[in-house]
């Protein structure tokens, strides 16, 4: 009766622990809504997205310039997938092994180029309906449904295109932070 009760007990842990497969469908066409770069030209062959959720709570926590690291912001993201454009449009699907929870948002990280290393510019959009399905199901992410920009710009009189918000290099943080210092050792020597 023991090795009964301890072997439903593994089935069940195993049932339990099982994966999804889940399908994540990225659509954003001139019909849904192009994703757009700061000078409002389309991502073209170079755009990348990244898919995947965040650890939210510390994501609100971020401040602008915290929120314009990617190092920092790719701490609190896991990656499902990702997808690249073609002429401006995403318009893929892909087959994923789900390894959270139902109804977890999804989040897609745009970039203006083949990887997260080379751009100089990202964005980040989520909606209320890009959820993880329930089991075996579809995440369709439209962009013309994004109402959660969390970091970029949408472009004013458009509400269906986004725009990339650029993304400052670490020397240009150095060099702010430098000019600063110059001013301020400045006013304390004319004080003096």
């Amino acid at each position: 009766m023991k090795k009964v009760s301890f072997l439903t007990f593994i089935f069940a842990a195993s049932a339990i622990s099982a994966n999804a497969t889940i399908t994540i469908q990225a659509i954003s066409n001139s019909a849904t809504g192009l994703i757009l770069d700061s000078s409002e030209q389309s991502l073209g062959e170079t755009g990348y997205m990244r898919i995947g959720v965040f650890d939210e709570a510390a994501l609100e926590l971020l401040s602008i310039s915290e929120l314009a690291d990617y190092d920092t912001v790719d701490s609190l993201f896991t990656e499902y997938t990702t997808f690249t454009s073609a002429s401006g449009n995403f318009l893929s699907n892909t087959n994923i092994t789900y390894p959270g929870t139902a109804g977890e948002n999804l989040y897609a990280w745009v970039f203006n180029s083949t990887s997260p290393e080379s751009a100089d510019e990202y964005a980040i959009f989520g909606s209320s309906s890009w959820t993880v399905p329930n089991d075996t199901g579809t995440a369709n992410l439209v962009s013309s449904q994004i109402n959660n920009v969390v970091f970029g710009s949408t472009i004013a009189g458009s509400p269906t295109n986004y725009a990339l918000s650029p993304v400052p290099e670490p020397s240009t943080f150095a060099a702010i932070a430098g000019v600063l210092a110059l001013g301020f050792t400045a006013t304390r020597r004319r004080r003096a």
